[in-house]
């Protein structure tokens, strides 16, 4: 169950990039009815949403990709040491992790990378949300049927 409260020192903050509290919240709904146990994240960026998860879920196995080895090398420490297994890398060559009580979280690629992934991981897994559809809704919505739209977050089940 979401609870702002548990997040404690995670909340907001005012112009970040992030998976905001409301869009995760939404996407915890989701993990909470379709039985989850693993979440894979792709485009770790600093962390935050991965710690986010892993304070909302610590009995959960979170796995968080991040591509970029500039970014990856710039998490905070402080992170490192919650309950998420940082990896460097992309989540399309580690496909395996996904299977059908996984959620994916796209956060990177963006755009065309983003649908390209999900149709990828959609074909192992009921649930994934992609990060940053709002301003390409017209083409998401077009590519999954049914799927939802919240603030920036696309989530697309099956």
């Amino acid at each position: 169950m979401f609870s702002t409260m548990k997040l404690g020192r995670i909340f907001d903050c005012p112009g970040s990039k992030s998976v905001t509290i409301r869009e995760l919240r939404a996407f915890c709904r989701y993990i909470d009815s379709y039985g989850i146990d693993r979440i894979v994240e792709s485009g770790t960026f600093r962390g935050v949403t991965a710690v986010r998860l892993s304070v909302l879920y610590p009995s959960k196995e979170i796995i968080t990709f991040e591509k970029s080895r500039r970014v990856f090398e710039a998490i905070p420490d402080v992170y490192l040491k919650e309950n998420v297994d940082f990896r460097r890398g992309k989540l399309k060559d580690n496909l395996d992790l996904v299977t059908n009580t996984t959620a994916v979280l796209i956060d990177g690629p963006k755009k065309e990378g983003a649908i390209k992934l999900a149709k990828k991981c959609l074909k192992r897994c009921r649930l994934i949300a992609i990060h940053d559809m709002d301003q390409y809704k017209e083409r998401f919505f077009g590519e999954f049927k049914g799927s939802a739209l919240v603030d920036k977050l696309g989530i697309i089940t099956r």
